[in-house]
C-alpha cells in the first residue's frame, strides 16, 4: 500500500498485537456489546532504520456483532 500510493519501497514492517477489551464509541463503531474482547494491532513500516509509517486498528472477534 505504502509502495503503490507513495513510490517508497518499505524496508521491514514490525507488527505488534495485544488484547483490549472494545468499549464506548469504539464498542459502538465496531457493532460489538461494551467491553467486548477485541485485538488492536499496530504496524510499523520502515525504510532502513527509518519509520515512515505507523497503522493502528481494532478488530472484534468474527460473528460479535450486536444485531
Amino acid at each position: 500500500m505504502i509502495e503503490k500510493e507513495y513510490g517508497i519501497k518499505v524496508t521491514r514492517v514490525e507488527q505488534e498485537l495485544q488484547g483490549l477489551l472494545i468499549a464506548g464509541m469504539q464498542a459502538q463503531q465496531l457493532q460489538v456489546e461494551d467491553r467486548s474482547a477485541g485485538l488492536r494491532i499496530i504496524r510499523t513500516y520502515f525504510l532502513r532504520d527509518k519509520v515512515i509509517a505507523v497503522t493502528t486498528g481494532v478488530i472484534r472477534q468474527a460473528g460479535s456483532a450486536t444485531p
